[in-house]
């Protein structure tokens, strides 16, 4: 990245309330950084995508995803360390994410696109849930985690009811 690299500046959304942002993380760079490219696209006919959910920890900002030679955008720890481990080696990956997705400094939009969270979630390919690093902790998580979903499907057989049919 230059040196004399500038905050990115998104391109508006159209009027039409059926444009979301999507973006194209690049396959791994020997430079280590992370380059992106943000797409303004229709929501009825959006290319396939996954999107990101992930805690956003901290507000502050300080690692950059490069969206062009000459910019940069502001992100988060979290953000930065989920995108480096989702990251291919060979090819670009088309995601959505919240926090890159819609400019967080724009409050109109901002309510708008929070709005169609719901559906763009829903219609992703898959959604990839990032918890974080992995700690001495995360063998028990994913047990206990394991635990309570087999704990659910009972309680939900459980409180099922039977009707005998009778003619």
């Amino acid at each position: 990245m230059s040196s004399r690299a500038i905050p990115y500046t998104y391109q508006s959304l159209s009027k039409d309330p059926d444009e979301i942002r999507l973006l194209w993380l690049m396959p791994s760079s020997t430079s280590g950084g992370l380059e992106i490219e943000i797409i303004n696209v229709s929501f009825s006919a959006p290319p396939a995508y996954e999107a990101l959910s992930y805690a956003w920890g901290s507000s502050e900002r300080p690692y950059r995803a490069t969206p062009a030679q000459s910019s940069y955008l502001a992100i988060s720890h979290n953000l930065s360390i989920a995108l480096q481990h989702i990251t291919l080696s060979e090819q670009p990956r088309c995601l959505w994410i919240d926090a890159i997705c819609i400019n967080q400094d724009d409050i109109p939009e901002r309510s708008e696109q929070v709005k169609k969270m719901a559906s763009i979630y829903s219609r992703a390919q898959q959604v990839i849930l990032w918890l974080g690093e992995e700690s001495d902790q995360s063998t028990l998580a994913f047990k206990t985690l394991s635990k309570l979903g087999d704990g659910v499907g009972i309680l939900a057989m459980g409180r099922r009811k039977t009707f005998p049919l009778t003619a």
